[in-house]
């Protein structure tokens, strides 16, 4: 019998991808190496697509400050994307395991679980490790971005942060579409189906 190879494993929402390959008598599976934490100097690198296949990214803010979280959630209202809020670490992660978003922005000095505990849970979770993660504090020592970047974030931004830094490190990580370009390549692409139909 000759062997069979077969690509399996979640890819959505960055879970973790197993390649199998089974034969009559065994089955392999590889894994990606364990990280170390704390060995780090250079920001986390992603293996997330950056294009969202027809999808609206996802984007989670996890700030303990309201007023930030309604700030930015109005500057990427002229995006297509869809955005959750969570205002402590518990509630971020919990957010984050059940909304699955894309990229997560997240304030380090925060009540109950801080942004480091945060990165921690992200980056040891199966499901989560591979979410891009941008910090954003209002910190001033040069530690603090340091130990961000160790414990797994892939930016580092000091507030006051402008919309443009954020923006610019958001696309970094997922496709921003200002919703009038969106209805109008979706218009289009309507338009060329229809014109296909009578091939």
């Amino acid at each position: 019998m000759s062997d069979v190879t077969e690509l399996a494993g979640e890819v959505a929402d960055g879970a973790l991808r197993a390649l199998t390959q089974t034969t009559a008598s065994s089955e392999t599976t590889r894994r990606p190496k364990a990280r170390v934490p704390g060995m780090e100097t250079e920001p986390r690198q992603t293996r997330r697509p950056v294009v969202n296949l027809g999808e609206m990214p996802r984007i989670l803010i996890v700030d303990d400050d309201a007023d930030l979280c309604f700030a930015v959630e109005h500057r990427l209202n002229q995006y297509d994307v869809e955005t959750q809020v969570g205002y402590f670490g518990q509630q971020g992660f919990w957010n984050a395991m059940t909304f699955r978003p894309d990229v997560i922005v997240t304030d380090l000095a925060m009540p109950n679980g801080d942004g480091g505990f945060l990165l921690d849970l992200i980056r040891s979770n199966a499901t989560l490790s591979d979410t891009p993660v941008i910090v954003v504090s209002g910190m001033r020592d040069p530690k603090v971005r340091s130990q961000a970047l160790a414990r797994g974030a892939n930016a580092f931004l000091q507030k006051p942060v402008t919309s443009e830094q954020l923006v610019e490190q958001l696309s970094r990580f997922v496709t921003l579409q200002t919703k009038t370009k969106r209805k109008f390549a979706k218009l289009y692409s309507n338009h060329c189906d229809d014109q296909t139909e009578g091939l």
